[in-house]
């Protein structure tokens, strides 16, 4: 009974094994949407609509970020805060950390961010064209010089939005 018994504990455990490694490589597939970055990093930042922003950490480093409740004073305010609820000098996604519209006419509470993962140039690309907006740096011209997306330096965590056009 014994002999008969420890095949199938080996193939259970084999078969366990095997779901687990595909679960991990599910998770490894979808979007991290808990990305943090440290906030004096960050450089620049676009509202796409009134729940998701595009924040820069550096010129080719963009994050998606997504909130829990529309801030609907964005057209008209010019500046935003981020929030470090959690004083850990790291603006997450899936954390405490939050967004507000700061100098709205609108009494507006903080909104919580919902989640934030790194965007590559094709989600970029894809972004610019449903927001009609710019989103990633020109392409050479004929003086082969570049033009990228503004970028307002500040150590501060309240700044101005990125500057589109073409």
């Amino acid at each position: 009974m014994k002999a008969k018994l420890k095949p199938v504990c080996v193939l259970m455990a084999f078969s366990a094994l095997c779901s687990v490694g595909a679960i991990a490589a599910e998770d490894t597939s979808a979007k991290n949407e808990n990305a943090c970055i440290f906030s004096r990093s960050i450089r620049n930042w676009q509202v796409l609509d009134n729940r998701h922003i595009v924040i820069w950490a550096s010129a080719k480093e963009a994050y998606l970020m997504t909130l829990i409740t529309p801030i609907d004073d964005t057209g008209i305010t010019m500046t935003l805060a981020f929030v470090d609820k959690d004083n850990d000098g790291m603006i997450c996604g899936r954390g405490s950390d939050s967004v507000a519209a700061t100098g709205s006419s609108i009494h507006q509470i903080p909104s919580m961010i919902s989640g934030m993962h790194r965007a590559d140039e094709t989600e970029l690309q894809q972004l610019s064209e449903k927001y009609k907006t710019r989103l990633l740096p020109r392409q050479k011209d004929k003086n082969n010089s570049t033009s990228s997306v503004s970028s307002s330096a500040s150590s501060s965590v309240s700044m101005q939005p990125a500057q589109t056009g073409s």
